[in-house]
């Protein structure tokens, strides 16, 4: 703005120039950044989804039960043009935030270092909502989309909603002498990755390498 082109009430110009800071202007209607347009998730389940541009949230509604514990976890591996950096929040029903999560690893394959993962456990029962970003836009209105914070991250992910796995351990044999043998089954309640020998410890014996019967 050229101020000598502006005169005050007497008629005095200003004098030099002044200039605003710059600012992003998204045209494009975010149409699932708020909770009110959040998509459902099934229990138990994976969606693969992008961070399109600079502004762009992703949200998703889960209902769940009093006292279940759930796991949200972000992984990238696979993708062309993966998210690098994630951020994710969890929104109770009136749109504020009750746990985040920055660079935090789930269990099993993971993309990065700076993917997110949240384990959370629900006292009252509920829908619930999961909203996924880049980094630096960490504090969107959930309620209104607005509030948005420009970001220069974009990229492809994957969100997995789960309860957390438990496990049954049987044995072929329980009363065992020394040098007999006996088939350990360790049976979980869904699939699970990355369970090696190195999660098991044994007292007064040796395990051979696990495998899986799936």
């Amino acid at each position: 703005l050229n101020l000598a082109a502006v005169t005050d009430l007497v008629g005095t110009p200003g004098v030099g120039t002044t200039s605003s800071p710059n600012y992003a202007i998204d045209t494009i209607v975010d149409e699932n950044d708020q909770i009110s347009e959040a998509a459902l998730l099934l229990m138990n389940s994976s969606t693969n989804a992008a961070i399109e541009r600079a502004l762009d949230v992703d949200m998703y509604a889960i209902d769940v039960l009093a006292g279940q514990t759930l796991q949200f976890d972000i992984d990238t591996q696979g993708f062309a043009t993966p998210l690098a950096d994630s951020y994710l929040r969890i929104f109770n029903s009136a749109g504020s935030a009750i746990k985040t999560s920055d660079d935090a690893l789930g269990f099993g394959a993971e993309g990065n270092a700076k993917e997110s993962f949240v384990q959370w456990t629900f006292a009252t029962a509920g829908r619930y909502y999961i909203g996924v970003s880049a980094f630096n836009n960490i504090a969107y209105n959930a309620k209104t989309g607005d509030n948005d914070a420009n970001s220069t991250l974009t990229g492809s992910y994957t969100l997995h909603v789960g309860t957390t796995p438990t496990a049954t351990i049987t044995m072929s044999d329980y009363d065992l002498l020394p040098g007999e043998t006996a088939l350990v089954t360790v049976a979980f309640t869904e699939a699970v990755l990355g369970f090696t020998n190195a999660d098991l410890t044994v007292q007064n014996g040796t395990l051979t390498n696990v495998a899986t019967a799936d």
